[in-house]
């Protein structure tokens, strides 16, 4: 399937967002139990110490439709989100009619089932939010896999079979929930994504890249830089050249690679920031900085490129 790229742009939306809890649907082996509302799903993934599945979806799309009519069906798929908690947000509605405050009938999205085009209209909206605070274009389909705390442990962004969605879940499912194991773990997996992205000569695209990005952003940095400290220099350079894609969440990271040992990743961290939205207050202080320190002729040919040196 030749894959189209859909960008969400910001959308005016008329409707509740009250939502209610969860309903059973008529195919319980096909359809997955979505829950209502945002706060509503984190509230019982603390509760359950399950985690999170977030998926992002909309209309008029080939590989969003085929997830929404074909792979979210998949029983394969189904039976694993019975140990997960999931929300489905989208920002479209499928059902001429809105619910109304309180009313007993309530009638399920005929695309996604279970949940009302009000309730996955109201979990879109607290996304963006919530997650996607700073990004200006939220790519869908989307899917992210978070800890009980809404912490992110797993991104994939565009097509998405059913085969690698559950693959995805697996590998979060081995989690331990022992708290004196949970890092080791993530420190093991965050090696293994960083080791993946050194085999490759470009990591644009690359699902071991949207994992640690989303990681980054969603209260993991730490983590990370521990990692990428022990990095190879070419894994250090893919990664600050792959952060435009986080907006103004990015700050943190290119303050990160602006003290970088190697000449070649400050210099690509300069040329990152020179290619985003300039108000990134920490980044930026730490270009001045760097413009008045900085010796090596890579760096400073990057920095005078970007406008930070002058003369």
């Amino acid at each position: 399937m030749k894959l189209q790229v859909m960008i969400l742009t910001a959308l005016t939306l008329i409707g509740s967002s009250a939502p209610e809890a969860r309903c059973s649907g008529p195919d319980p082996e096909r359809q997955i139990a979505w829950i209502g509302a945002y706060e509503l799903a984190l509230q019982e993934a603390q509760e359950s110490g399950r985690p999170l599945l977030i998926c992002l979806n909309m209309d008029g799309e080939a590989a969003n439709d085929e997830l929404a009519l074909e792979t979210y069906r998949a029983p394969d798929l189904v039976r694993r989100t019975r140990d997960l908690v999931p929300l489905i947000a989208s920002a479209f509605r499928h059902d001429a009619r809105e619910a109304t405050a309180g009313a007993s009938n309530r009638q399920p999205c005929p695309r996604f089932g279970v949940v009302t085009c009000d309730e996955h209209i109201a979990v879109e909206r607290a996304l963006r939010e919530h997650w996607f605070a700073g990004i200006n274009e939220i790519v869908s389909p989307q899917h992210i896999l978070a800890d009980p705390e809404g912490r992110a442990l797993s991104l994939r962004k565009f097509e998405l079979g059913a085969r690698e969605l559950c693959a995805m879940v697996d590998e979060i499912l081995e989690r331990p929930r022992d708290p004196r194991k949970v890092e080791l773990f993530e420190r093991r997996r965050i090696d293994k994504l960083l080791g993946s992205m050194g085999r490759k000569r470009s990591c644009c695209g690359d699902p071991a890249l949207e994992t640690l990005h989303a990681l980054l952003s969603h209260g993991r940095s730490e983590l990370v830089f521990k990692s990428l400290g022990k990095s190879k220099e070419v894994v250090r350079d893919q990664f600050v050249r792959g952060l435009p894609e986080l907006g103004g969440q990015a700050d943190e990271a290119l303050c990160f690679f602006l003290s970088d040992r190697s000449p070649r990743v400050r210099a690509a961290a300069v040329e990152t920031w020179d290619q985003m939205p300039q108000y990134l207050p920490s980044a930026k202080q730490k270009i001045q900085m760097l413009a008045e320190q900085e010796r090596n002729r890579l760096v400073r040919r990057a920095l005078e490129k970007a406008g930070a040196v002058r003369g």
